[in-house]
């Protein structure tokens, strides 16, 4: 079989682990791969989730081409930690692992799904997930309407109960209304005493 002139891959994502509860945290790790026949240097991957706060871009990826190289020369992997902070809802939040050609041409795309899950859920260790298996099983393939869903996605809402800071600021905020109130209340008295 012939191999195409330009044909770069995402041949790897994997989420571990793929649902969270009380620790928050997670690490996405993507590999790319070169098997067509010419040498790509302006390779460019990126991880990106703005619900999740992640903007990872790393370009001119350099990967030699398939006829003439080793495993290790064709192919980069790269890994990033994700933490979640305490106050996000409990949800799915979908990470696009993006690959493009000549840093701008994007080439492939995966979504990998980090769940959420509320702390008092259950503390049960989940399996890593890679989503590479999955999607040739036709399970984690993106549906239509991803990137709105990245873009536009849910927001962050924070619960006054499970934040300290929160409860702080809102107590803070009723003590300076009651003495607004009462310095209000004595300036009226006096006047009508007067």
């Amino acid at each position: 079989m012939k191999r195409l002139s330009h044909d770069i891959r995402i041949t790897k994502v994997l989420l571990n682990p793929s649902i969270i509860d009380c620790t928050r945290k997670s690490k996405l790790t993507a590999q790319i791969t070169n098997v067509g026949s010419t040498a790509e240097n302006e390779i460019a991957l990126e991880f990106k989730s703005s619900t999740l706060g992640i903007n990872s871009f790393d370009r001119d990826v350099s990967l030699e081409s398939s006829n003439e190289a080793s495993d290790e020369e064709r192919i980069h992997t790269k890994t990033i930690n994700i933490e979640v902070p305490s106050f996000f809802k409990s949800g799915t939040y979908p990470v696009a692992v993006n690959l493009y050609w000549k840093n701008f041409v994007l080439f492939d795309q995966k979504i990998a799904d980090l769940v959420v899950r509320d702390c008092a859920s259950g503390t049960k260790k989940e399996p890593e997930k890679d989503i590479k298996n999955e999607t040739e099983a036709g399970i984690a393939e993106p549906a239509s309407g991803t990137e709105e869903t990245l873009e536009g996605g849910l927001m962050p809402t924070a619960s006054i109960s499970k934040s300290p800071a929160l409860l702080l600021i809102f107590s803070g905020g009723l003590l300076i209304l009651f003495i607004f109130s009462m310095i209000i209340f004595t300036i009226l008295k006096r006047n009508k005493i007067k």
